[in-house]
């Protein structure tokens, strides 16, 4: 049989894991649809869905499932579009959209 003492630790802690949960729900991630692209490329190499099918795609999946925003312009320069040889409609992309979504998103 569990004491006092005991049983007011276990709810301090299932209460602690209650707090942290709910703030990890709270924190946002900044991030461009160029990453996951670039994510999507090298993983899924037979993919040939066109950038801007699959970058609609990442977006639609962000807003339903992670309560996402687009930020800025809906489409800005990416960092490598004058650097790298591998940009295209079926490899990276030369512009992306940047979002701000939920860092604990779920199917």
């Amino acid at each position: 049989m569990k004491t006092k003492e005991q049983n007011d630790k276990v709810a301090q802690a299932a209460a602690g894991d209650k707090q942290q949960e709910a703030n990890v729900s709270k924190k946002t991630i900044q991030m461009g649809n160029d990453e996951f692209i670039l994510y999507i490329r090298k993983r899924y190499k037979s993919c040939c869905l066109k950038n801007p099918d699959l970058g609609d795609r990442i977006w639609r999946w962000i807003e339903k499932h992670a309560q996402g925003e687009i930020l800025g312009n809906k489409s800005e320069e990416c960092f490598w579009r004058k650097q790298a040889d591998n940009i295209g409609e079926i490899l990276l992309p030369y512009t992306a959209t940047q979002f701000e979504f939920r860092s604990n998103a779920r199917n």
